[in-house]
């Protein structure tokens, strides 16, 4: 059990990991924004 270790996983793969997480984490509230301003705007009128 103890010899089990991420060998594979460097730094610079967990750099992109945690880049391509944010991008999509940012990529998800900017459509959210979108939606939820859109939608704010449709019950203005």
């Amino acid at each position: 059990m103890n010899d089990y270790k991420f060998h594979d996983l460097t730094i610079s793969d967990f750099n992109t990991i945690s880049f391509w997480l944010s991008y999509w984490i940012m990529c998800y509230f900017f459509a959210l924004y979108d939606l939820i301003s859109a939608s704010k705007a449709r019950f203005k009128k």
